[in-house]
């Protein structure tokens, strides 16, 4: 008898367990992964990510414009023309630098982005979630944006509607250059009061 009741135990188990397994493997089939291939290496993502953090605030402002939903953002230093980002609705994971790990991990992420400032945090980011790194390339700049876009766009389902947008990045910028055509620039950058000039070759 208590033989008996032991193996109607395991058998129990056994089809609890087998029917854990079933229900995990319908639920991941219902959702489509890529892979992505970027600067540090290749990952699979699921399609139209859920929880998404972004460590970059280039990309936050792209995503931002494609109406792309962003769950965790570095909050501490967060820029004037991303302020609107600055409520209960989106998590703060930290700075740029410093990364509140913690916070993280408890949103339970389907994908994390970042950009040259997490480099070395990538593999631990790694752990929590699919990390992509899109960052830009100052040597490069509208190549590895148009790239970074184009990622997004495959990621989100988005690639229409990112092709009309950089159609219209390059008319205007088509335009500056029809104007800026026989006369002198100076491009300047304002940060925290201090004033810096750039010229050919530099990261602007």
């Amino acid at each position: 008898m208590k033989k008996t009741l032991l193996a109607f135990i395991a058998l129990l188990f056994l089809v609890i367990a087998t029917g854990c397994a079933t229900e995990t493997a319908a639920t991941n089939e219902g959702r489509k992964t890529i892979t992505v291939a970027h600067e540090l290496g290749e990952v699979q993502v699921v399609k139209n990510p859920q929880n998404v953090v972004v460590l970059d605030f280039g990309m936050l402002d792209t995503m931002d414009k494609l109406g792309i939903q962003v769950t965790g953002i570095p909050k501490n230093n967060l820029p004037e023309y991303l302020s609107h980002f600055n409520t209960d609705e989106f998590s703060s994971v930290g700075g740029l630098r410093e990364l509140d790990f913690e916070a993280i991990h408890a949103l339970n992420p389907e994908l994390i982005i970042i950009s040259a400032r997490q480099i070395e945090q990538y593999e631990e980011l790694s752990d929590i979630a699919p990390t992509i790194f899109l960052g830009v390339d100052a040597t490069d700049y509208m190549n590895s944006f148009k790239k970074n876009v184009h990622t997004l766009g495959k990621i989100f389902d988005q690639s229409d509607k990112i092709d009309e947008s950089l159609t219209q990045i390059d008319e205007t910028i088509a335009q500056i250059k029809e104007k800026a055509q026989g006369n002198s620039a100076l491009v300047v950058l304002a940060s925290e009061g201090s004033v810096s000039a750039f010229g050919p070759g530099s990261r602007f």
